[in-house]
């Protein structure tokens, strides 16, 4: 692990953040799927309920609303289509990285082409790794629901669950960007991607568990970093909002704050876009550096 070169890995992906603009565009959608792959903080507690016939009922109750189950079906397409953009952008993202580390020319009409392409192959992973997720959620749900006198038993059944969920997660969290790096990078098959690498990550575990650390705390900065600016970019049309309340009226404060609310996405728009290229080009070149 001391030979890694953890700063001149930095370096690098920084360097492709400044010289490549392009790769903007697409990092925004690359973090388009991160809350629906990951698993839920809520409260499990929370999915207890008077009896499984009761569960049966309040979905019978929901299906026969027309609106409701409408729109839940516009809510399951929304969220589908956020997915598959996400996968599309990281495959882009992994070839433009590419791309420029050979120094070829990047194109946003190939890389688009390249990125729906390869696109069921990211898909096919992250259903085969989605099965154990899968699983454990269905144990620990009817563990819930069936629960209903505290039994000793199923207590343990469901906190080895959801033990279990977390410590699959991380894991996760830890070898899947070198899993993709295979499937895009190599052009190897979905499951030997995955093999691949959970291999890498398992050999070179020490200096890409510390990669994995330096990305937490660099987000957790960039976080910190966005905020800040955020707030800078909002002064001035809180400030203006005021004078021309004062001036104009009610109506000049209203325009404004839609103003300043479009401005403000814009700018986090092109925060998240630099962040994504960032530390999806910081894991890539420590794939690179590690499979050397």
């Amino acid at each position: 692990m001391q030979n890694f070169p953890f700063k001149q890995v930095l370096k690098k992906a920084w360097q492709l953040v400044k010289t490549n603009k392009l790769l903007w565009i697409i990092g925004i959608f690359v973090g388009s799927a991160s809350m629906a792959l990951d698993p839920p903080g809520e409260d499990w507690q929370g999915l207890h309920v008077d009896s499984v016939g009761q569960v049966l009922i309040n979905v019978k109750n929901f299906l026969s609303n027309p609106l409701l189950a409408l729109y839940a079906l516009m809510v399951f397409v929304f969220f589908i289509a956020i997915v598959l953009v996400s996968f599309w952008a990281r495959v882009a993202m992994l070839e433009g990285i590419r791309k420029d580390r050979n120094g070829e020319k990047l194109q946003f009409g190939q890389l688009l082409k390249f990125g729906f392409g390869k696109m069921p192959r990211i898909l096919l992973m992250e259903i085969i790794l989605g099965v154990v997720n899968l699983i454990l959620g269905v144990i620990i749900f009817f563990t819930s629901v069936v629960n209903q006198d505290n039994n000793f038993t199923l207590n343990i059944i469901f906190l080895i669950a959801v033990l279990a969920l977390v410590i699959y997660n991380v894991v996760l969290f830890m070898f899947r960007h070198y899993a993709y790096c295979f499937a895009v990078l190599e052009d190897c098959k979905a499951l030997p991607a995955i093999k691949s690498g959970w291999k890498l990550f398992r050999q070179n575990a020490r200096p890409l568990i510390v990669v994995k650390l330096i990305e937490v705390g660099l987000w957790m900065a960039g976080g910190i970093a966005a905020i800040i600016i955020l707030a800078v970019c909002t002064a001035p049309f809180l400030l203006l909002g005021l004078i021309l309340m004062v001036v104009v009226g009610a109506l000049a404060w209203t325009i404004v704050a839609m103003l300043a609310v479009i401005a403000l996405i814009i700018v986090l728009l092109v925060i998240s876009g630099v962040l994504n290229t960032f530390f999806q080009s910081y894991l890539t070149y420590a794939y690179w550096q590690v499979k050397k």
